[in-house]
């Protein structure tokens, strides 16, 4: 990917941003964001021939193969031009960007990926109602993706909601015992007070 052709000015900062990238996806990363989202549009490479969206059905070795090899894939059925791999590259590239900076503002420093990768725990009953929902309901930036160590995978739908992730952690001090710690992702019961 690193070797896109970008198709505007916001597209080469983003591509400067990500070949700088140690490959992280902490929670305040903004090229963890831009690899997200740029991944989430590549992932629609085949919807063109399919006739309908199907967000994160494809998958990467998939997308390594039809980018290595210069597939068909790459072209839109949809328009008379036939594009090339790197016209689609450059394109998810473009749109991604845009992406980002309609949902999380122009400035790209501000695309800091706990801002898009969120946990969400909602109440069953009280996440239907308005007024209740911040107080019952969670939501949490997160760090990860579906193949760090603190994993975190995501749908590839645009929403970047979190689908996995740990919900229970717990440290145990085996010198003393009765200072190991744990921790329940919401908590141990449904009383927010």
């Amino acid at each position: 990917l690193l070797d896109t052709v970008p198709a505007d000015a916001a597209s080469r900062d983003a591509l400067a941003l990500l070949k700088a990238w140690d490959g992280s996806f902490d929670a305040g990363s903004v090229p963890a964001s831009l690899y997200a989202a740029w991944y989430a549009a590549l992932s629609a490479m085949p919807e063109d021939e399919l006739g309908r969206k199907e967000p994160g059905f494809t998958r990467s070795r998939f997308l390594i193969r039809a980018l290595q090899s210069e597939s068909p894939w790459c072209d839109d059925v949809r328009t008379a031009k036939k594009e090339t791999c790197a016209d689609f590259k450059a394109a998810a590239l473009s749109s991604a960007v845009a992406a980002l900076a309609a949902r999380l503002g122009p400035n790209p420093s501000a695309w800091a990926w706990g801002r898009l990768h969120t946990a969400q725990s909602p109440h069953d009953v009280f996440d239907r109602v308005g007024l209740l929902r911040p107080f019952f309901s969670l939501r949490v930036g997160q760090g990860g993706d579906g193949s760090t160590v603190n994993v975190g995978s995501y749908r590839r739908d645009g929403s970047f909601v979190m689908t996995a992730g740990a919900s229970y952690r717990q440290i145990l001090d085996f010198a003393d015992l009765s200072r190991s710690r744990f921790v329940l992702t919401t908590g141990q019961s449904g009383n927010v007070f």
